[in-house]
């Protein structure tokens, strides 16, 4: 028996989906980086957790997830690794013991030097595969995530 063929393309087909072409680009770009990351014993999303802990010492895990845009509770399940790794504690706050800050180990921190000097070549090989295209690439992704916070805050 013949099937039947669906008169609606699926979104796929039809191209019109941005998510989709916006998941499938950034798994592209993240085989990249975890490939050039992998020797420090980080992945490419675990790298950004740890850089952006660094740079925002004792930073809470809701404002974390603020900042990175995800679900606090994802963010938490994903921290997890990393303290187990002993790269970052996370300290309840004697005001509010429900309230956890963040900070990098001394381990933490050595990771993380030696993971930067890997995403900066993983950064470099990027940037001259994409060629003019990466500037452009940034110019539009900074311009989506400034509407897109707009967009959540006004929810």
């Amino acid at each position: 028996m013949a099937m039947k063929k669906s008169a609606t393309p699926s979104i796929a087909a039809a191209g019109g989906c941005t998510c989709l072409r916006l998941r499938k680009a950034t798994r592209g770009m993240s085989r990249i980086y975890d490939s050039f990351i992998a020797p420090s014993g980080l992945s490419g999303p675990q790298f950004s957790l740890v850089s952006s802990i660094a740079g925002s010492p004792d930073i809470t895990i809701s404002e974390l997830a603020d900042r990175l845009m995800m679900d606090a509770t994802t963010l938490t399940r994903n921290l997890q690794p990393l303290v187990r790794q002993g790269l970052i504690e996370a300290k309840a706050q004697p005001q509010d013991r429900r309230v956890r800050t963040l900070r990098l180990t001394s381990a933490g921190l050595k990771t993380l030097q030696t993971a930067r000097k890997l995403w900066r070549q993983a950064q470099d090989y990027a940037t001259a595969q994409l060629g003019p295209d990466a500037a452009l690439l940034n110019s539009i992704l900074d311009r989506t995530l400034e509407k897109l916070r707009t967009l959540e805050q006004a929810r």
